[in-house]
């Protein structure tokens, strides 16, 4: 048996051909690498690589070499050993997902590179290379496939593809694809540029755009009109006048300073005139006009003016007597600086003149300064005089108005509704006859609440709605030592179309918000009276099924109180805040009352299997004038400590199952009460207690 290594043999990588041979020989050298890199499995597809004797050894396929060498010349070349194949159990195990994969671009070519398949898995076969123009697998194809953790696909300079790759077992399995990677192939970036390449040859003209110049660089631009200035240092020739103009930030100026020119400017090189725009302000001194060169004649008429004849130049031996007079005055030019004091004097003013009208008198020209204390009396203001104008903006505060000067007569249409924290509405009872309940409930028995005070009241008279608060009170009810009594206040919404009272407070029938309440027209009144624990969702004969195994819905949060009037109707709905479904029917499988984990079926029409579980609350349907579903609001469980009349009070406010306790619709509260469960040995009394007295309110407020 010939010996070979444990270790396959490395084969390099074909390196690039030299660019330095013909044409001719760089061709063939191309082709021989395409068609080595075909053998190799580097390029192409995978079932047109070679195999290698190494692959036959391991794959099963030959068992050893022979002791003869490899002779291509002799009648019988195999120098291995074939074995017997026997099929054994598939490995249909999933290959894992490529990793560490990136793409490389060059100018025609794009790199794939990933780790290789053969690390990670025993039964690889190759690699799947599948490609896109953007990044959407669903739409790619297959390119190409290696045996490798390399592939390079030759494209079209300057395009861009995305990449996907995954691996083959032997078994046919292909496992999940990488992620993607991408390039952009003939993208010329400062890594392909040699030092000083790019010399003048290689710009083409008119290349070079002035942004590509250096921020310190301004080439001169030709134009044809003077663009916005603001650009400090751009120089411009302008065509319709051949001047070069300079931008110094604000404006543009072809101007050269007199400070900058030497030597003088012969007459002889002036064409024309220079009229006054070549003149500079300030520019011709009283050094550069000769004597007597300017007479009256060189001035225009109405040139000198006050601004051009310096201060104490015309004195008064320069004004004729009498020379200045009333036509000769400004209007207002004799002002109070310019009278000498006591000048004026009584008999200079004719009677009448100065006068306390409002013409005389400045706008704004008395203020309090100007006016003596206690100097404004009721006398010296007309019956009227202050009107409405008069007065600014909250100027009239608290401070301004006496105590109890405001009364009912200075106040309209204010109602309950514009205090903070008023009672808008309230309404009370009084128990009118004893009640009696069973003070203990056997076993055996269904045992329930006796109601003993209900009070009713209407929808709100406002817009705004009102949280009812509801109370009451048991004045006197005999009890029995050591017997347990339970309590509760329960609130129901109450469809009802007319707030009732007085006629300002009946509300019309309109469905809208208004001062007077919310009108429902006689329409159906829609409540969320309770939240559930979360069910269990299915489906039978078409509808959707709730399923819960806890007796919460029908009583209290700890499953001690039962109410069977909790269980939904046909009238009520299932809701999750978007979908909203009607219950067919509500079982509760098990109506015994010393079991607390009961089951509740309830049955909705029309299976929906976006439902939210977690949010579902029940929906009943109240029509004009009905009451819903009587609701717990408060709760106590008393025990009497001797066999005496006992008292006490019980309140609770109104929410709906979302926590809202403002309500828009009417309200119904009532107490109910009921004795004790027989559970074993008690001390409790079989016998039934009467309450004499008891009272309650209930009251809407804001």
């Amino acid at each position: 048996m010939a010996e070979y290594k444990d270790q396959p043999t490395k084969v390099p990588q074909l390196p690039a051909v030299p660019s330095d041979v013909s044409p001719g020989v760089r061709q063939w050298m191309s082709d021989m690498k395409e068609a080595l890199e075909v053998r190799l499995g580097r390029r192409g597809d995978q079932r047109d690589r070679a195999v290698t004797l190494r692959e036959l050894i391991e794959s099963g396929l030959a068992k050893d070499l022979t002791s003869r060498p490899y002779d291509p010349n002799a009648d019988s070349s195999v120098d291995f050993t074939a074995i017997e194949f026997h099929q054994g159990p598939e490995d249909l195990a999933v290959p894992p997902k490529p990793s560490t994969f990136t793409a490389t671009a060059g100018l025609t070519k794009i790199i794939l590179s990933w780790v290789d398949a053969w690390t990670v898995m025993s039964n690889f076969t190759h690699t799947e290379i599948w490609r896109h123009t953007s990044n959407a697998l669903g739409s790619a194809t297959l390119i190409g496939t290696t045996g490798g953790g390399m592939f390079t696909d030759n494209v079209d300079p300057l395009s861009t593809y995305y990449y996907w790759v995954r691996h083959v077992s032997t078994t046919g399995v292909r496992g999940p694809y990488s992620n993607s990677a991408t390039a952009t192939a003939g993208q010329v970036n400062s890594n392909f540029l040699a030092d000083n390449a790019v010399i003048a040859a290689k710009i083409a003209d008119g290349t070079i755009a002035g942004t590509k110049f250096a921020s310190g660089i301004k080439p001169i631009e030709v134009v044809g009109s003077l663009p916005s200035a603001g650009t400090q240092g751009r120089t411009v020739f302008l065509t319709s006048d051949n001047k070069i103009y300079r931008d110094t930030g604000s404006a543009w100026t072809a101007a050269v300073p007199t400070s900058d020119l030497s030597g003088s400017i012969a007459t002889s090189a002036l064409s024309g005139t220079i009229s006054g725009t070549q003149i500079a302000d300030d520019a011709i001194t009283s050094a550069k006009i000769a004597a007597n060169q300017i007479t009256a004649s060189e001035i225009a008429a109405n040139t000198i003016t006050a601004s051009q004849i310096a201060s104490d130049t015309i004195t008064a031996g320069q004004i004729a007597a009498g020379a200045i007079g009333v036509d000769q005055l400004a209007a207002n030019a004799v002002t109070t600086d310019k009278i000498a004091a006591g000048t004026i004097v009584a008999g200079d003013i004719a009677t009448g003149t100065i006068t306390a009208q409002s013409a005389i008198i400045a706008d704004a020209a008395i203020v309090t300064a100007k006016i003596a204390d206690a100097a404004i009396t009721t006398a010296k203001v007309n019956d009227a005089n202050i009107t409405t104008a008069k007065i600014n903006d909250a100027a009239i505060t608290a401070a301004k108005i006496a105590t109890a000067q405001i009364n009912t007569g200075h106040l309209t249409n204010l109602y309950a509704h514009k205090l903070n924290g008023d009672v808008s509405k309230s309404a009370s009872a009084t128990l009118g006859s004893t009640v009696t309940f069973d003070n203990l409930v056997s076993s055996s028995e269904t045992y329930s609440y006796t109601d003993v005070l209900e009070v009713s009241l209407p929808k709100p008279t406002h817009s705004s709605g009102w949280a009812p608060y509801g109370s009451f009170h048991i004045g006197k009810m005999d009890t029995d030592k050591n017997s347990w009594t339970h309590i509760k206040v329960e609130m129901a919404a109450w469809n009802v179309n007319s707030a009732g009272g007085t006629s300002s407070e009946t509300a019309t029938s309109d469905a809208s918000p208004n001062a007077n309440g919310t009108g429902f027209s006689g329409s159906t009144l829609y409540v969320n009276y309770m939240d559930t624990p979360t069910p269990s969702h299915g489906q039978s004969a078409g509808n959707g099924t709730l399923t819960w195994t806890t007796s919460v819905l029908l009583g209290e949060s700890d499953g001690s109180e039962i109410n069977t009037g909790l269980l939904p109707t046909s009238n009520d709905y299932i809701t999750d805040g978007s979908i909203t479904k009607q219950v067919v029917n509500a079982v509760r499988l098990d109506l015994r009352p010393e079991i607390n984990s009961d089951t509740v079926i309830v049955t909705y029409s029309g299976y929906e299997s976006g439902l939210s579980l977690a949010n579902v609350q029940f929906r009943e349907a109240i029509s004009s004038g009905g009451t819903g579903h009587y609701v717990t609001k408060a709760k106590t469980d008393w025990i009497a400590v001797d066999d005496a009349y006992n008292d006490f009070a019980l309140a609770g406010v109104w929410s709906d199952s979302s926590g809202s306790a403002t309500v828009s619709h009417g309200v119904k509260a009532k107490m109910i009460i009921r004795g004790h469960q027989q559970h074993g040995s008690s001390e409790q009394a079989d016998e039934d207690r009467t309450i004499s007295s008891a009272t309650g309110f209930l009251m809407g407020v804001r």
